[in-house]
């Protein structure tokens, strides 16, 4: 189990950006979990927590 100490920081919720096909575009999704890194984030949220999940596939999500 993580202590307090180890899961401090900021952690943003993650974006899952769309290609003008609709599809997931992982590219897109890896530049902007660099930049959030990059800027301090000690983590992300993921799989809905911006509201898309319902959107995916089970695929997708995993």
């Amino acid at each position: 189990m993580k202590t307090k100490e180890q899961l401090g920081g900021i952690y943003s919720a993650s974006i899952t950006p769309y290609d003008g096909e609709g599809r997931v575009n992982g590219t897109a999704l890896q530049t902007v979990m660099r930049r959030n890194i990059e800027e301090g984030a000690a983590g992300f949220f993921v799989g809905g927590s911006s509201g898309e999940c319902f959107l995916l596939t089970e695929a997708e999500r995993i």
